[in-house]
């Protein structure tokens, strides 16, 4: 996990710098080379620049020499433990990948360093290294904190520590528990705040329902909750050394709010993004002039295999529909997108003012709109133009099959369906036309009139989705006060006494619906209700995050049910919080927030910040073509990936490449270490805007300008 300073003359791999993990480890870290990545084109595939290291030669503790510089004195070598894993994949044939691995080799000493001398290092398989251990400047991985910082109004702050070494198991930090940590600050090195080191939980504590330990080494926990005086630093801990640097400030989760939001702008599909607004610049792609835009019989409803059943429904109808965003690595647009809108405007509406003009540097800025809303009507719009005359609205736009190696968005050849009108994709838009018609107001009633007609046209069908129609309903009795909408809202509504989960799985969700009734203040409700679904909202919030987030070790809440991965670490679960926190008002769900920010944006095994540019380490690997071709090494800003997964023996259709590397093996790894260099792997390295990049925008939003 640091950066390369190139290739070791002689040697053909690649070797970091030795840094010391504590005063007694000391961690090798070497890779095999490099990838050379596939190019924009067809036919191409990329290669492997690789010469491997002989790991059974490195694990040696007799290949290791360490010797105090001023003494001449060598330090004995007890141990040497590795993990390995790839962290480079390629594409070199068809469904064929290669990769190169990196190793880390933990060498433990006999004796611990003392602060301030030098030592040399040296080994057979790497030229001598000059090392030093002052934990007030070294940083360790061991040490993990939120990179972006805390905001002093919000009381928790935690840092923790903990450390998998691979065949060694986890870190003892136990020697260190009558040690201090410091926070220090980043520039005059002031010592600011001190405290002592917590056992969190030990490597054996259970953090779900599967009895699962996230991290496999015990997790000290770092409190310093006390300390809200802003400005930047680090945490120190003695025998330890230092965490990356933060800040304390009361606007720590604006980059974050802008970061993502941006990452949604680089996801608009159908329109040219210019060098004015992004260096990540592209041509136009996906516009019906360019490639016409089919209406196929099939609904997406109707399941199946899309690719097959939208070009044997095609009607030969040219729709002149465009917009939305695609949708992770690849270029389908579904009305669930919809969703995002709603998470923004929810978020949007308690405090306006905080979303102004010109925030985003859009290509609508300046238009006299906040750029949150313009860029919510970016989506909208697009299934706007997908409504047909009768009012029904189309379930999106899908090619007709997966994109094609050697292709970007502005290149793709493949030809695009749009699905047919169904009751759920309509019921979709008109909760979140609805919504965001209210919010303009006179600025464009078309919203609003446009809702109107697709709840016509859906509550026409034979089987209208109850769950959709709760929360197209309240929506549009928010916006016109209109009584027929409040009688089909109680007659969809099926949550009846308060601590009832809003979602059940496979068998309801009305969470949006109840949510928005919990906070309706425009037109008269029902009193008794009104009470009843605001109940329900915050306990639902309590047992679903709150009560979890006291359970797991870095105490980011989510269902307890939830089975690791698809977003744990990335993705902050705040929709529920942010519900009960409207409701209320109460710190607990505002702190809770912010603890489920930690994990994402740095606080994590890793020491990686969930969302591409963003952090001191932000995550690279993420599954995104038009990153691959667009010839900018960095991939774009704003996405959060699903990130580290349960590694499993037999990952099935997670696409084993990545696993199939880990050593120890898969079955031995950590949740939170459950991620490699693998940009192809959908369900680590890939996204969607409505599961990932939306969601944490919303988070950060609320946790940026909500007090």
């Amino acid at each position: 996990m640091i950066v390369f300073l190139g290739a070791v003359q002689g040697f053909g791999y690649e070797v970091a710098p030795v840094r010391p993990l504590t005063d007694r480890v000391l961690v090798v870290e070497v890779r095999d080379g490099r990838v050379v990545r596939e190019t924009l084109g067809h036919g191409d595939n990329g290669k492997i620049d690789e010469k491997a290291l002989d790991v059974s030669k490195a694990e040696r503790a007799t290949a290791y020499q360490v010797r105090d510089v001023g003494t001449k004195r060598d330090v004995k070598v007890l141990s040497v433990r590795r993990k390995s894993k790839g962290t480079q994949f390629v594409r070199v044939a068809e469904w064929e990948l290669g990769h190169v691995k990196t190793h880390w080799f933990y060498v433990t000493l006999a004796e611990p360093m003392e602060r301030g001398k030098r030592y040399t290092f040296k080994a057979d398989f790497m030229e001598t290294k000059l090392v030093s251990f002052d934990e007030a400047s070294v940083r360790s991985e061991a040490i993990q904190v939120n990179q972006l910082g805390f905001r002093g109004d919000i009381k928790p702050k935690y840092a923790y520590m903990s450390h998998w070494m691979g065949s060694g198991g986890g870190l003892d930090l136990s020697d260190y528990a009558q040690k201090r940590f410091h926070v220090v600050n980043a520039e005059t090195k002031k010592v600011v705040y001190s405290g002592e080191p917590k056992l969190r939980l030990a490597k054996g504590g259970r953090e779900d329902a599967y009895d699962s330990n996230y991290r496999l080494s015990d997790l000290w926990e770092l409190d310093f909750s006390d300390f809200d005086e802003p400005g930047k630093y680090r945490i120190m801990m003695e025998g330890v050394g230092t965490s990356f640097p933060f800040r304390i400030g009361n606007d720590v989760y604006e980059e974050a709010y802008r970061t993502t939001m941006r990452g949604l702008y680089h996801q608009r599909c159908g329109c040219v993004l210019d060098k004015k607004h992004t260096k990540w610049a592209r041509a136009r792609c996906h516009h019906p002039e360019d490639t016409p835009v089919i209406l196929s019989k099939h609904r997406v409803t109707d399941g199946g295999d899309h690719f097959k059943a939208l070009p044997a429904q095609a009607t030969g109808r040219n729709l002149q529909a465009w917009g939305g965003y695609h949708d992770a690595g690849d270029w389908d647009r579904r009305a669930i997108h919809l969703s995002i809108a709603d998470a923004l405007l929810y978020a949007y509406e308690v405090e306006p003012t905080a979303f102004p003009d010109k925030q985003l540097s859009l290509p609508e800025s300046g238009n006299g709109c906040s750029d949150l809303l313009d860029e919510v009507r970016y989506n909208v719009d697009l299934f706007r133009r997908l409504q047909q005359k009768d009012g029904g609205v189309c379930g999106g736009i899908e090619s007709e099959e997966h994109p094609k190696f050697g292709e970007a968005s502005w290149t793709d050849t493949l030809h695009l369906y749009a699905f047919a009108p169904d009751a759920e994709s309509t019921l979709r838009y008109a909760a979140t036309a609805a919504h965001l018609g209210r919010l303009l107001g006179e600025k464009d009633p078309g919203y609003l009139n446009s809702a109107k007609r697709a709840w016509t046209w859906a509550m026409a069908q034979p089987e209208p989705d109850g769950d959709f129609a709760l929360h197209a309903a309240i929506a549009l009795y928010r916006a016109t006060g209109e009584k027929a909408y409040h009688a089909a809202f109680e007659n969809a509504l099926i949550i009846e006494k308060s601590g009832q989960a809003l979602l059940s799985h496979k068998k309801y969700d009305q969470r949006w619906g109840v949510w928005h009734y919990a906070v309706t203040n425009e037109h008269p409700v029902d009193r008794k209700l009104h009470a009843l679904l605001r109940s329900a909202t915050v306990k639902d919030a309590e047992a679903l995050v709150l009560e979890t987030g006291k359970k797991k070790g870095r105490r980011q809440g989510f269902d307890w049910y939830q089975p690791f991965g698809h977003g744990s670490l990335t993705t902050p679960r705040n929709l529920p919080l942010m519900a009960a926190h409207r409701v209320t008002g109460d710190a607990r769900f505002l702190e809770q927030m912010a603890l489920n920010a930690d994990a994402a944006l740095g606080n994590n095994a890793l020491n990686i910040c969930w969302v591409t540019g963003l952090g001191s380490r932000p995550c690279q690997a993420v599954l995104h073509l038009d990153s691959f071709y667009d010839g900018v090494p960095a991939p774009i800003p704003g996405i959060v990936p699903y990130g580290p997964m349960r590694p499993l023996k037999e990952p099935g259709w997670t696409h084993a490449w990545g696993p199939k590397t880990l050593y120890p093996g898969a079955n031995i790894w950590p949740c939170e270490e459950g991620w490699t260099g693998n940009v192809y792997s959908p369900v680590a390295a890939e996204f969607t805007v409505y599961e990932n990049i939306g969601p944490a925008a919303a988070a950060y939003a609320y946790l940026a300008f909500v007090r």
